[in-house]
Protein backbone atom coordinates (compact mmCIF):
# COMPACT_ATOMS: atom_id res chain seq x y z
CA UNK A 1 0.00 0.00 0.00
CA UNK A 2 3.20 2.28 0.62
CA UNK A 3 4.19 2.22 -2.84
CA UNK A 4 0.80 2.91 -4.24
CA UNK A 5 0.46 5.97 -2.17
CA UNK A 6 3.89 7.43 -2.67
CA UNK A 7 3.29 6.79 -6.39
CA UNK A 8 -0.08 8.30 -6.45
CA UNK A 9 1.51 11.31 -4.17
CA UNK A 10 4.09 11.84 -6.21
CA UNK A 11 2.38 12.09 -9.71
CA UNK A 12 0.23 14.28 -8.14
CA UNK A 13 2.83 16.59 -6.53
CA UNK A 14 4.69 16.58 -10.29
CA UNK A 15 1.50 17.75 -11.73
CA UNK A 16 1.46 20.82 -9.18
CA UNK A 17 4.77 21.60 -9.80
CA UNK A 18 4.41 21.51 -13.32
CA UNK A 19 0.91 23.19 -13.62
CA UNK A 20 1.69 26.02 -10.94
CA UNK A 21 5.46 26.55 -12.74
CA UNK A 22 3.73 26.57 -16.37
CA UNK A 23 0.13 29.36 -15.45
CA UNK A 24 0.88 30.23 -12.07
CA UNK A 25 -2.28 28.55 -10.49
CA UNK A 26 -3.22 25.33 -9.84
CA UNK A 27 -6.56 23.58 -11.27
CA UNK A 28 -9.55 23.14 -8.33
CA UNK A 29 -9.62 19.52 -9.34
CA UNK A 30 -6.32 18.81 -8.66
CA UNK A 31 -6.48 20.70 -5.04
CA UNK A 32 -9.61 18.26 -4.65
CA UNK A 33 -7.63 15.12 -5.74
CA UNK A 34 -4.63 16.51 -3.54
CA UNK A 35 -7.25 16.87 -0.65
CA UNK A 36 -8.05 13.26 -0.62
CA UNK A 37 -5.02 11.54 -0.77
CA UNK A 38 -4.67 12.18 3.24
CA UNK A 39 -7.92 10.25 4.09
CA UNK A 40 -6.05 7.83 2.12
CA UNK A 41 -3.02 7.98 4.01
CA UNK A 42 -4.39 8.09 7.23
CA UNK A 43 -6.86 5.21 7.02
CA UNK A 44 -4.12 3.07 5.20
CA UNK A 45 -0.72 4.62 6.29
CA UNK A 46 -1.04 6.53 9.46
CA UNK A 47 -3.43 7.40 12.16
CA UNK A 48 -4.59 11.10 12.16
CA UNK A 49 -3.80 13.84 15.12
CA UNK A 50 -6.40 15.67 15.89
CA UNK A 51 -4.08 18.11 18.37
CA UNK A 52 -1.22 18.35 15.84
CA UNK A 53 -3.84 18.95 12.81
CA UNK A 54 -5.43 22.20 15.33
CA UNK A 55 -1.85 23.32 15.83
CA UNK A 56 -0.36 22.99 12.41
CA UNK A 57 -3.69 25.02 11.20
CA UNK A 58 -3.53 27.67 13.93
CA UNK A 59 0.31 27.98 13.44
CA UNK A 60 -0.69 28.18 9.66
CA UNK A 61 -3.51 31.24 10.75
CA UNK A 62 -0.94 32.91 12.83
CA UNK A 63 1.62 33.04 9.69
CA UNK A 64 -0.93 33.95 6.99
CA UNK A 65 -2.50 36.40 9.44
CA UNK A 66 1.12 38.25 9.92
CA UNK A 67 1.98 38.47 6.18
CA UNK A 68 -1.45 39.99 5.90
CA UNK A 69 -0.47 42.91 7.67
CA UNK A 70 2.64 43.19 6.94
CA UNK A 71 2.00 43.21 3.23
CA UNK A 72 -1.06 45.34 3.64
CA UNK A 73 1.24 47.82 6.01
CA UNK A 74 4.11 47.38 3.59
CA UNK A 75 2.86 48.12 0.63
CA UNK A 76 -0.26 48.90 0.77
CA UNK A 77 -1.58 46.32 -1.64
CA UNK A 78 -4.78 43.57 -1.35
CA UNK A 79 -3.46 40.04 0.22
CA UNK A 80 -4.90 37.91 -2.95
CA UNK A 81 -2.73 39.80 -5.54
CA UNK A 82 0.39 38.23 -3.27
CA UNK A 83 -0.89 35.15 -1.82
CA UNK A 84 -2.83 33.03 -4.24
CA UNK A 85 -5.74 30.54 -2.37
CA UNK A 86 -4.21 27.46 -4.17
CA UNK A 87 -0.87 28.13 -2.21
CA UNK A 88 -3.16 28.55 1.23
CA UNK A 89 -5.20 25.05 0.09
CA UNK A 90 -1.80 23.75 -0.85
CA UNK A 91 -0.66 24.12 2.78
CA UNK A 92 -3.59 23.26 4.88
CA UNK A 93 -3.44 20.42 2.70
CA UNK A 94 0.34 19.49 3.93
CA UNK A 95 -0.22 20.27 7.61
CA UNK A 96 -2.73 17.14 7.72
CA UNK A 97 0.44 14.77 7.27
CA UNK A 98 2.63 16.01 9.80
CA UNK A 99 2.92 16.24 13.76
CA UNK A 100 3.51 20.42 14.91
CA UNK A 101 7.06 19.98 14.94
CA UNK A 102 7.57 18.31 11.83
CA UNK A 103 5.64 20.72 9.77
CA UNK A 104 7.27 23.47 11.37
CA UNK A 105 10.69 21.97 10.29
CA UNK A 106 9.07 21.25 6.81
CA UNK A 107 7.24 24.79 6.58
CA UNK A 108 10.77 26.49 7.13
CA UNK A 109 12.96 24.47 4.95
CA UNK A 110 10.23 24.36 2.19
CA UNK A 111 10.11 27.97 2.72
CA UNK A 112 13.69 29.03 2.11
CA UNK A 113 14.62 25.91 -0.89
CA UNK A 114 11.61 27.73 -1.93
CA UNK A 115 12.94 31.28 -1.75
CA UNK A 116 16.20 29.99 -3.13
CA UNK A 117 14.59 28.16 -5.97
CA UNK A 118 13.06 31.33 -6.83
CA UNK A 119 15.78 33.54 -6.82
CA UNK A 120 17.88 31.01 -9.08
CA UNK A 121 15.38 30.75 -11.80
CA UNK A 122 14.53 35.04 -11.77
CA UNK A 123 18.82 34.83 -12.58
CA UNK A 124 18.39 32.43 -15.14
CA UNK A 125 15.48 32.75 -16.64
CA UNK A 126 14.23 35.96 -18.97
CA UNK A 127 10.86 34.18 -19.57
CA UNK A 128 10.28 33.30 -15.17
CA UNK A 129 10.99 37.07 -14.98
CA UNK A 130 8.25 38.32 -16.55
CA UNK A 131 5.45 36.88 -14.03
CA UNK A 132 5.89 38.20 -10.88
CA UNK A 133 3.69 35.96 -8.99
CA UNK A 134 6.05 32.77 -7.46
CA UNK A 135 4.64 29.80 -7.78
CA UNK A 136 4.87 28.24 -4.04
CA UNK A 137 3.01 26.12 -4.27
CA UNK A 138 4.69 24.40 -7.02
CA UNK A 139 7.99 24.69 -5.78
CA UNK A 140 6.63 23.15 -2.08
CA UNK A 141 5.18 20.13 -3.95
CA UNK A 142 8.32 18.53 -4.68
CA UNK A 143 10.02 19.06 -1.05
CA UNK A 144 7.14 17.98 0.24
CA UNK A 145 7.17 14.89 -1.71
CA UNK A 146 11.06 14.07 -0.16
CA UNK A 147 10.28 15.32 3.07
CA UNK A 148 6.83 12.48 3.16
CA UNK A 149 9.60 9.66 1.22
CA UNK A 150 11.87 10.19 4.68
CA UNK A 151 8.82 10.69 7.15
CA UNK A 152 7.11 7.28 6.34
CA UNK A 153 10.62 5.45 5.62
CA UNK A 154 12.79 7.01 8.28
CA UNK A 155 11.03 8.39 10.62
CA UNK A 156 9.72 11.63 11.93
CA UNK A 157 12.47 14.29 11.66
CA UNK A 158 11.49 16.06 14.88
CA UNK A 159 13.12 13.10 16.60
CA UNK A 160 16.67 14.02 15.02
CA UNK A 161 16.25 17.75 16.19
CA UNK A 162 13.89 17.69 19.55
Amino acid sequence: MYVIFLLLFSFCSFLIFWQDFKSRSIHVYLILFFAVLPVLFHFFVQPISLWGLAFNWGFLAVIIGLSMLLIRWRNQLSFSGMFGLGDVFYLMIVSVYFDFPDFVIWLNAGLISALSMHLMANRLSERYKKQHLIPLAGFLAPIFTVALFIHIYVGPVSAYFF
